[in-house]
Order: C-alpha cells, then sequence, then structure tokens
C-alpha cells in the first residue's frame, strides 16, 4: 500500500544527521516542531499519533542521539510532556540504541542547554520495569514534574516479551494515565490536561508502535466491543513512516490482544479491567 507523505524537512541536508536511521525519517504532515528552532525548521525525528477519539494522544519518537539531547529534552519542555515510555535499554547486544538522557541515579542532575533535569526517585517495585521520577527546571523559571517508565523486557533482535507481560505494561501507563496525571492536574491548575504520552524505542518505529497499536485496540475494543487491527495499524503508517515494518510485530500485537480477550473470561478478569 502506497502512503502518501512527504519528508522534505526530515531529509534536507542540516537535518540528516539529526536521524538516528536513515530509512526512518518523519512526515512532514505528523512532526513535531520544535518552537525554538527555525534554523532547522524547528525539526525533530518525533511524530504526533492519535489515539482512540484523542488526537495526537501520543509522541512516538526515535531514542535520542547525543547531539539531539538537548532537542530532546526541548521537545518535552514545550510539549508539556508528564509521562515518558521508553521500550529499550541503553544498549542491546553490545550496540547504543539511546543515549542516557536521565541519569539513573537518585538525587542526581544533568543539564542539557536551558533545562536542568533532575532525578527524584528511582522505583525497581516492579520486575523490569523502572520508574523514575524526574523534575525538569527551566533557567528562566517553571518547574515540569514527569514520570519515566523503562521496559526492560523486550530487546529488539531478541525474544518477544510474553503476552501478558506485556499487557500489564500497557495497563499500567493506561491506569497510571488515567489515575495520577489527572489527579496532578486538579491540584495544580497549570497542568494541562491533554499533554500527550511520550513513547520510544530505538527508531520509534517497531517497540514504540506496537505498545500505541495495543493501547488503541484496547481503547477501542473497551468503547465499541471491536477491533479492526488491520485498519488501525494501516492509519498508524499514515502518521509514523515505515512505522510496524516487521510483521512479527504486527502478529504480537493480534497475539496481545488473544491474550486479552481470553483472559475476559476468566475468574480474575477484574485485574485487567480497562481504564
Amino acid at each position: 500500500m502506497e502512503i502518501p507523505g512527504t519528508f522534505d524537512v526530515s531529509t534536507a541536508a542540516e537535518n540528516l544527521k539529526k536521524n538516528r536511521y536513515s530509512d526512518a525519517p518523519c512526515f512532514d504532515h505528523s512532526r513535531v516542531i520544535l518552537q525554538e528552532d527555525e534554523k532547522c525548521g524547528g525539526y525533530i525525528n518525533a511524530s504526533y499519533v492519535d489515539g482512540f477519539k484523542h488526537p495526537k494522544k501520543y509522541i512516538v519518537s526515535q531514542a535520542p542521539l547525543e547531539t539531539t539531547t538537548s532537542d530532546w529534552w526541548k521537545m518535552i519542555w514545550e510539549q508539556k510532556i508528564e509521562l515518558i515510555v521508553m521500550l529499550c535499554k541503553l544498549v542491546e547486544n553490545d550496540k547504543s540504541q539511546c543515549y542516557g538522557y536521565w541519569s539513573p541515579v537518585e538525587g542526581t542532575t544533568l543539564e542539557f542547554g536551558n533545562l536542568k533535569v533532575n532525578t527524584i526517585k528511582v522505583d525497581l517495585t516492579f520486575e523490569n520495569i523502572r520508574i523514575t521520577s524526574i523534575v525538569v527546571t527551566h533557567k528562566n523559571g517553571g518547574q515540569l514534574e514527569l514520570t519515566h517508565f523503562l521496559y526492560e523486557k523486550w530487546q529488539e533482535h531478541d525474544i518477544f516479551p510474553s503476552e501478558s507481560d506485556f499487557l500489564d505494561l500497557v495497563l499500567m501507563i493506561r491506569k497510571y494515565d488515567r489515575w495520577a496525571l489527572p489527579q496532578k492536574s486538579v491540584n495544580d491548575w497549570k497542568m494541562d490536561f491533554s499533554c500527550p504520552i511520550l513513547v520510544h524505542c530505538n527508531n520509534g518505529l517497531g517497540r514504540a508502535m506496537t505498545f500505541c497499536a495495543v493501547d488503541i485496540a484496547l481503547s477501542k475494543c473497551k468503547r465499541t466491543g471491536q477491533v479492526n487491527l488491520f485498519s488501525l495499524v494501516s492509519n498508524l503508517r499514515i502518521q509514523r513512516y515505515n512505522c510496524l515494518f516487521d510483521a512479527r510485530q504486527y502478529i504480537f500485537c493480534y497475539q496481545v490482544l488473544s491474550y486479552y480477550a481470553r483472559l475476559r473470561f476468566q475468574e480474575n478478569y477484574e485485574k485487567y479491567r480497562l481504564f
């Protein structure tokens, strides 16, 4: 299926070095534009992705390079990101997959451009999920609190996680997005209820879009009782170029949804009730 779209900004000479992979450019029509970077067209390799009846629910991005980490945090600040879902390790199979854009050590601070990134708390309660509370401070004033979820179970060229493990991750994020973030917004009227969830893996095409596909499918299932995964993924490919290119990722989406459907007929279904 031919997908309409252009890549003029992503493939401009001054922006090529900002792409982690040459075969993973951003569509012009769905890319995130940095507000303070007119010289390079405000370019960062990140795309808006719609949720189910929720425009721009996600920002899906490649993992930042060392040279793009300041832009990465600038995007987080400008978009008021409160939740990051990371689906790759910094290094996998002896290959760098992501630059270390935050500190894993409590009480430490990193600086990127005008922003200071302070690690407040690291929660290791859940196996294979590292939850980090972060406060971002701008040198001109203002703070942004966010939560970083690092899922360590799925390596790019390794065995896929189990359907139950991945479903647990998606449901954990859904519960956090449903309860924790709105509660924080109630306590601080300046917070924006519509801030996107930032989701990334190494390239922002496979694991990250698998997460989005499953999350969207669960939302549609909750609302309508049915899901057309082919149509759903086709729509995602219009927003994030070349996503879910590996047939195994597409199959895995089916497997997770099938697993969830089977759970609905079991006694412990309450654990998996959708939010």
